[in-house]
């Protein structure tokens, strides 16, 4: 009996201690090939939810970096508010957010090391993005943001795609069309982001994927049958009705919202791989040509990215998006494609006196 309990007793202390061992083997890899969650604070001085100032986001599943979170949910940096130097801030939803790619490879460090190298080393660039960003929300944010920093300069917005940019329904706004259109605020909170803070601070976001995403999202399947997953290689790149009234008004905002010059980037999803060849036409031409004639209309510049995305296949024979970790010339911009955005926010400074005119040189 002596014998049965102490065997039983042992057989719990290996499994015990089996447990312990494979959870802490977990952790340590989870540290180096998981996404860090991202937590979110509300900022009193913008009156909204930002990222957390001063923390650290790994990215893993679409390339390999660590981005710097600064005050006020400022990406690749810290704070600059104390900075009297003048800035540009470059705006956008996750291709302005840019975890996929380190600090000194995002645009906004490359257009720095570019104006640095010109001697305009008191001019600066500052990347305010958020993934799910919209014109709306750039517009409920973007007076907030020149109040706390009235050293901007320019706002320069990056677009990568039309139906994250321009859609009815954003983060913090969305569009409402009774009586009239209008930007209305959602009331946005985070589902569980308490959790979301405890669990980063111990390095503990594999659970929350575990948990949250693979069981209750149904994405772990342990019975022994196939499951089928999109290619997502020739999926539609636009999920909603683009409507040039919405687009219209979204663009009469931002103009109505700042007095300060402002920039569209257009970065199309070219060159694409479809049926095993390179294309290099734009799905989203004639929007695009609708949206640029708005903003002709409405004084606000537009950059499109298209022919610079395809010269640069052309010659160097890669890709502006894709990692080596994802499908190649699809999902969001590697360095390439960010250096080649700040190239052109680079000429855009250069070629604009009204911008230029605040560096001392």
């Amino acid at each position: 009996m002596k014998q049965a309990s102490f065997n039983a007793l042992t057989s719990l202390r290996h499994v015990v201690l089996g447990a312990i061992l494979s959870f802490l083997f977990i952790w340590v890899l989870s540290c180096v090939f998981v996404d860090s969650l991202v937590t979110i604070e509300y900022d009193k001085d913008l009156g909204f939810l930002v990222f957390s100032p001063n923390i650290k986001e790994c990215h893993r599943s679409e390339g390999w970096a660590e981005t710097t979170i600064g005050e006020h949910g400022l990406i690749g940096t810290q704070d600059v508010t104390d900075n009297n130097s003048s800035k540009i801030a470059i705006w956008g939803d996750s291709f302005v957010e840019a975890f996929q790619v380190n600090d000194n490879e995002k645009m906004g460090a490359r257009v720095n090391a570019s104006l640095r190298g010109l001697g305009f080393a008191d001019l600066i660039a500052i990347q305010i993005g958020q993934s799910a960003n919209t014109i709306a929300d750039i517009c409920y944010k973007l007076p907030r943001y020149e109040k706390i920093i009235p050293t901007l300069r320019a706002h320069y917005i990056v677009m990568g795609r039309l139906d994250r940019i321009f859609p009815e329904d954003g983060v913090l706004c969305r569009i409402s069309f009774e009586p009239r259109i209008s930007i209305v605020e959602t009331g946005f909170q985070p589902q569980m982001q308490a959790v979301k803070n405890a669990l980063y601070r111990f390095r503990l976001d594999f659970l929350w994927y575990l948990v949250r995403e693979d069981i209750l999202g149904k994405k772990l399947n342990l019975a022994p049958n196939l499951i089928k997953h999109s290619s997502g290689v020739n999926s539609p790149q636009t999920t909603t009705t683009f409507r040039s009234d919405v687009s219209g008004f979204l663009l009469d905002e931002l103009r109505a919202r700042t007095r300060l010059p402002v920039i569209l980037i257009w970065c199309p999803t070219v060159p694409v791989i479809k049926n095993g060849s390179v294309v290099f036409d734009d799905e989203d031409a004639d929007k695009v040509e609708t949206i640029m004639t708005q903003c002709e209309k409405r004084g606000i510049k537009f950059i499109n990215m298209s022919d610079a995305f395809s010269e640069f296949y052309r010659t160097q024979k890669l890709f502006v998006r894709g990692f080596p970790n994802s499908r190649p010339a699809s999902g969001h911009l590697n360095a390439a494609g960010h250096n080649l955005v700040a190239k052109a926010i680079t000429d855009s400074i250069l070629s604009s006196e009204e911008i230029r005119c605040f560096s001392s040189n």
